[in-house]
Formats: structure tokens, sequence, C-alpha cells
């Protein structure tokens, strides 16, 4: 799959048509694109949200290093 997302500087795009692809039919669509990336993100990854450990999230990585850096245990 080919998938790019461009801000177009003028009404012609050249695209490049991977070497699989040749020969066979391709769909090409050009859409206005409305969603930033942070957007799509949460909406690929939503099936796996648990609404109740929201609150964990913000400080998860602060915690991973600090337990990973700790020298204590070590």
């Amino acid at each position: 799959m080919l998938r790019e997302i461009i801000t177009p500087q003028s009404d012609e795009y050249m695209i490049h048509i991977p070497k699989e692809y040749i020969n066979t039919k391709v769909e090409i669509l050009v859409l206005p694109f409305a969603y930033t990336e942070e957007e799509i993100m949460r909406g690929v990854f939503n099936k796996y949200a648990d609404s109740s450990k929201v609150d964990l999230e913000d400080n998860a990585w602060k915690q991973d290093i600090k337990e990973k850096n700790d020298t204590t245990t070590n």
C-alpha cells in the first residue's frame, strides 16, 4: 500500500508507483485531509483503550525510566 499525505503547491503532482503494482489495477484517490496524526492514531488504537487507566498514562513513562535507571535495586 502506498499512502502519502501532502500539501500540494500546484494543481499537478507526480507519484512513484511501486514496481509490484505495475501491470495491475490500482485505485488513486485525492481527498482533503481533515485529521491530525494524533486523531488518526487515536482512532486506530481506540479498540485497545482502557478508560480506567487514562490517569495513569501521564506519568507512566517517567515511572518506567525511573525504575530502569534506579541503581539501588541493581
